[in-house]
């Protein structure tokens, strides 16, 4: 996934990544990369959340590498401080 950066919104940035509960099963494991640099993980049920402090650039990548089931979910939250 592909992404620019909201000139609205401000350093520091964060990137949150867990495995929700809801309708589907949670993925067993995630690597989450940003930029090609690898940023969080998490696993199912061991560790279920992970957050990291990050930078962006102008236009940013998100790269996911998952195990888990067919329908499997996960959530993927990037934040910063409002301008």
């Amino acid at each position: 996934m592909e992404f620019e950066i909201d000139k609205d919104i401000q350093p520091p940035y964060r990137l949150e990544a867990r495995t929700p509960s809801g309708g589907f099963q949670p993925v067993r494991l995630a690597r989450v990369k940003l930029n090609g640099s690898e940023v969080a993980d998490v696993s199912w049920p061991e560790k279920p959340t992970a957050t990291a402090e990050v930078l962006l650039q102008t236009k940013n990548k998100l790269e996911i590498e998952l195990d888990g089931p067919m329908f499997g979910s996960m959530e993927l939250i990037v934040r910063g401080i409002p301008a």
